[in-house]
């Protein structure tokens, strides 16, 4: 006991980035992060979502919902960080910030950065992580923007499975990532039902099979990374819902009120009392459903990742 009383060491390799409080305001979390132009989705429990500079996002920062019990795998792979961590911490914050050609991300704990991972780091975390074939999918991710060069972002998805979602009271890890969704295609024929229905069913083919085939979503939003939040979801219990927001990008989503404007992928995995049962359902079905009934919002819930 008195290991998990001792106050958390931070033996890190940080550089110049500011300590910040989790209460910090997004301009200031973005100032630290060193991105003045970058679109933001900065959560924490009980706070408005903003977004900023939507629609000329050239990086991208997430704030993962404070509160996240301190994974046990987080500790295995904290080393290339320089990070530890106690089991019984929880983390008040996770900020992510992607670029064209590099990833930062701080884990943080109150108010202390707790871990970094700069582009000196990530080599060398992506060397470990590559080891964890039950992690990864069974091809190489493909290369998702040629002209811009994204980087492989293999390691950051598995990074963030490791680091994020896995519960110190749930067996199941969730997956974290994108839809790969071009918004623009289908958006100009939107004179019926039935072409709603079949451009949501089109989406909801390409989601199910990125989840067979990876195990995670990857997105982009027309060569742009769409912006994504993560959060607790109480109507499914332990599940962890994935929202996609609505009308980040107004230019590429002119009638961002319609179906297609917001879609919430809420995908349940089943804990020790949870039946599986209820985190199944046909997504298509659900998709066109919504559609159908001139809702706004579409609700996925997806099997069991692993």
């Amino acid at each position: 006991m008195d290991e998990l009383n001792t106050p958390l060491v931070a033996d890190i390799m940080v550089p110049d980035v500011p300590v910040m409080a989790p209460s910090t305001s997004l301009a200031d979390a973005l100032s630290a992060m060193g991105s003045t132009d970058a679109g933001v989705v900065f959560c924490q429990t009980g706070d408005a979502i903003q977004v900023l500079n939507q629609a000329h996002c050239t990086e991208l920062l997430v704030a993962a919902v404070q509160g996240f019990p301190v994974p046990k795998c987080l500790g295995d792979v904290a080393e290339p960080i320089g990070a530890r961590f106690h089991r019984a911490e929880t983390l008040s914050a996770v900020l992510l910030r992607i670029t064209h050609t590099d990833v930062e991300l701080a884990v943080m704990h109150g108010d202390r950065i707790i871990g970094y991972v700069g582009p000196a780091q990530w080599s060398t975390l992506t060397s470990q992580l590559l080891d964890l074939p039950t992690r990864l999918p069974n091809e190489p991710m493909e290369c998702m923007d040629e002209l811009t060069g994204l980087p492989d972002y293999r390691a950051f998805r598995a990074y963030l499975e490791l680091a994020l979602i896995e519960h110190q009271d749930m067996q199941a890890p969730f997956a974290v990532a994108l839809i790969e969704v071009d918004w623009r295609q289908g958006l100009a024929d939107r004179h019926s039902i039935e072409d709603e229905r079949r451009t949501v069913q089109r989406i909801s083919s390409s989601l199910m099979h990125r989840l067979r085939e990876t195990d995670t979503l990857f997105a982009l939003e027309s060569g742009k990374w769409a912006l994504l939040m993560t959060e607790i979801n109480t109507a499914i219990g332990r599940g962890v819902a994935l929202r996609l927001l609505d009308g980040i990008w107004k230019d590429a989503l002119p009638n961002h009120g319609s179906p297609l404007g917001r879609i919430t992928l809420s995908i349940g995995l089943a804990g020790p009392d949870m039946d599986a049962d209820t985190c199944d359902c046909n997504a298509e079905e659900a998709l066109e459903q919504s559609v159908m009934s001139g809702g706004h919002q579409v609700r996925v819930f997806g099997e069991r990742l692993i």
